[in-house]
């Protein structure tokens, strides 16, 4: 049954890398994992459930970027370092199986 509620666990997509917080297969996600949702412009607004400081959603909401963000700090390290990554803090989805996210 489909109720359009969001749950949150801490576990990321088994493809993601949780040290470095970067896709291990990101030039071939689309292929590799069809489930991977690629964010636009165009579809961004539909993601009520991005987080608050995703770049994605700060800029189509015509906010700044946060000093951290590699875009304008044009280090990937920032991210961390402002303790707002998901460092530490995730479990792979390839050590999860799927019946117990139920």
């Amino acid at each position: 049954m489909v109720t359009g509620l969001i749950t949150v666990f801490s576990v990321c997509c088994e493809y993601l890398d949780v040290k470095s917080c970067r896709c291990t297969i990101y030039k071939e996600r689309a292929v590799k994992n069809p489930e991977c949702i690629t964010i636009t412009p165009g579809n961004v607004g539909r993601m009520g459930w991005l987080p608050q400081t995703c770049a994605y959603r700060l800029l189509s909401e015509g906010k700044d970027l946060e000093w951290w963000h590699p875009l304008l700090s044009r280090n990937p390290d920032t991210v961390h370092q402002a303790g707002i990554s998901i460092r530490n803090r995730a479990v792979s989805g390839k050590f999860v199986h799927p019946e117990d996210l139920k």
